[in-house]
């Protein structure tokens, strides 16, 4: 029996027993050692966001490969060959591979059109039953990415995969509008504003410093993450009562979520 946390309603979280479901050839069966709580989730759990109900909930997570099918392509994403054992951190999205963002535009599986996502839209009534981290064991679909991790990099820092990724692709994006040396957009020496130092905007600011924006401004009113932010770089914090938010900003990065908004940053440079 495999034990889950499983949002049965609105408000409504317990702790259930399901039975092992056996391994499909082309799958594989992940042990979660870490799995983070994002800002998606209270917004489940509330019932703000539409979710399959009973559902096991967890989307930010790593772990260890305790099996894998004949036919599951036992290679991570950078053609390194997975065996059991092996930790991975993973990618939650599972794209359909037939719309036509899939066939034309693989690379960005966030694009699809029938998309699914570990511990959020995929529910526990169905076998097999466990697809999300707040679980003891949880099965993996063929099309999972994953990513072996390297020595250097423990399961607990793998959990932090997910956010750290929505952080640099917002720096990502702030490097489009524009050329730093034509004065337009992030680059070596841009300041970088980055508003709400949640987890995603506290990351967003360290890679931005390791991207050689300086000066990298923060702005919350929470006093714990405005201590945080300056262990990880920030060389100015502020509150939002404080601050008038100049136009000379290169790039600004808005972390800040709510029911009605997107998780994900938004960027954008001055013009």
């Amino acid at each position: 029996m495999i034990q889950a946390a499983v949002l049965e309603a609105p408000g409504k979280l317990s702790i259930e027993r399901f039975p092992e479901t056996p391994l499909q050839r082309d799958g594989a069966i992940l042990r979660p050692t870490h799995c983070g709580v994002c800002g998606t989730d209270p917004h489940m759990y509330s019932g703000h966001l539409a979710v399959p109900m009973p559902l096991v909930m967890g989307h930010e997570f790593s772990g260890i490969l305790e099996a894998v099918g004949p036919d599951f392509p036992a290679r991570d994403v950078y053609g390194r060959e997975l065996r059991p054992g092996d930790e991975v951190a993973v990618g939650t999205t599972l794209s359909c591979g037939t719309c036509y963002y899939c066939r034309f535009v693989p690379q960005r599986e966030n694009l699809c059109q029938n998309v699914n996502i570990y511990g959020i839209t995929l529910g526990s009534e169905e076998q097999p039953h466990v697809r999300g981290a707040y679980s003891e064991l949880m099965y993996l679909f063929p099309q999972t990415w994953l990513f072996k991790l390297p020595p250097e990099v423990s399961l607990k820092m793998a959990a932090l995969s997910d956010p750290i990724a929505c952080g640099t692709r917002a720096l990502e994006r702030a490097f489009g509008p524009g050329l730093p040396w034509a004065g337009e957009g992030m680059g070596l020496g841009r300041s970088v504003v980055v508003q709400g130092l949640g987890p995603i905007g506290i990351m967003t600011g360290a890679a931005a410093r390791a991207m050689g924006a300086s000066p990298v401004i923060g702005i919350d009113r929470i006093p714990m993450r405005m201590e945080m932010a300056k262990r990880f770089g920030f060389d100015e914090i502020t509150s939002p009562s404080r601050c008038v938010l100049s136009a000379e900003a290169d790039a600004s990065s808005n972390s800040v979520t709510s029911p009605t908004t997107e998780r994900w940053p938004s960027t954008r440079s001055r013009s």
